[in-house]
C-alpha cells in the first residue's frame, strides 16, 4: 500500500473524477480525458502513460476514437477490451450526434443550407463517411442514414438501409453528404457510380436526389452546383 502511495500518480484518477464532478469534462486536458476514460476498462493500472502514447500516435482525441480497432489493439498496454471500448465510444458519438440532429426541426432548402448543416453537425474524420438525409416536401429532415467507410462494398451493404429509410418516411428528396478526409473534394469514378446508383433508386421510387456534396476539412463540392444533378 505504501508503495502505491509513493507512486507519482497515486490518487490521480480520483482527482480527475472530482474535477469533472465539480467543473465538467472540459476542464481536463485531452490526455487527462483519455486517462479517465481508460480507468473504466483498466481499473488497477496507471493510464497516464497510455493516454500520452495514444495521443502521440493519433494526435487528437477524435482521431483516437475514430481509429480502427485493429490499429488500436497494437498500442502497447491497451489490449482488446480497451480498444473495443474506444471504438464503441467513437460509434456512440456518431449515433448521439445523429440523434441530436433528429431532435431539431431542421430544414435544408438549398445547397448552401446543406453545406451549413454538415459543417455545424459533423467533422471530417480520418475515415471516409457518408450521411444521407431524407427531406419532406417542405425541406424538413425526416430521416437519415450513416455509412462508414464509403468504399464501393460499404455502400453496397448499406443500399438496403437507405431504401428502407426512404420507404419508412414521407420523403420527397434526399441529399448525400460524404467526406474525402485526405484528398481533393473532386469526385472519383466511384463517387459518380454511387451517385448514379442512388439517383436511379430515387427515380424508381419517385424521389428526387437533390444533391451530393463532398467535403474535406476546408472545401465542398456540390454535384448540383456543377450541374451534374
Amino acid at each position: 500500500m505504501k508503495k502505491e502511495q509513493n507512486h507519482p500518480h497515486y490518487g490521480h484518477r480520483q482527482r480527475l473524477k472530482d474535477k469533472v464532478r465539480n467543473h465538467g469534462l472540459k476542464v481536463l486536458a485531452d490526455h487527462e480525458i483519455l486517462e479517465l476514460l481508460l480507468t473504466y476498462t483498466i481499473p488497477r493500472r496507471d493510464t497516464n502513460e497510455l493516454a500520452h502514447r495514444l495521443l502521440e500516435k493519433y494526435k487528437t482525441l477524435s482521431a483516437v476514437v475514430d481509429a480502427d480497432r485493429k490499429s488500436l489493439v497494437k498500442i502497447i498496454g491497451l489490449g482488446e477490451e480497451s480498444s473495443l471500448f474506444l471504438n464503441i465510444l467513437g460509434q456512440f458519438c456518431s449515433i448521439y450526434k445523429t440523434s441530436k440532429i433528429k431532435e431539431k426541426v431542421t430544414k435544408i432548402l438549398s445547397t448552401a443550407d446543406g453545406v451549413k448543416y454538415f459543417r455545424q453537425n459533423f467533422y471530417v474524420s480520418e475515415r471516409e463517411f457518408m450521411h444521407v438525409v431524407c427531406l419532406n416536401a417542405q425541406g424538413t429532415i425526416v430521416g437519415s442514414v450513416d455509412v462508414n467507410g464509403v468504399s464501393d462494398s460499404e455502400v453496397s451493404m448499406h443500399i438496403n438501409d437507405i431504401i428502407a429509410e426512404l420507404n419508412n418516411k414521407n420523403t420527397k428528396s434526399i441529399i448525400m453528404f460524404h467526406t474525402h478526409p485526405k484528398g481533393s473534394v473532386n469526385p472519383s469514378v466511384a463517387d459518380f457510380e454511387t451517385t448514379n446508383r442512388i439517383n436511379e433508386i430515387c427515380r424508381v421510387m419517385g424521389i428526387s436526389l437533390y444533391d451530393h456534396i463532398i467535403f474535406n476539412e476546408t472545401k465542398a463540392y456540390s454535384f448540383r452546383s456543377e450541374k451534374i444533378l
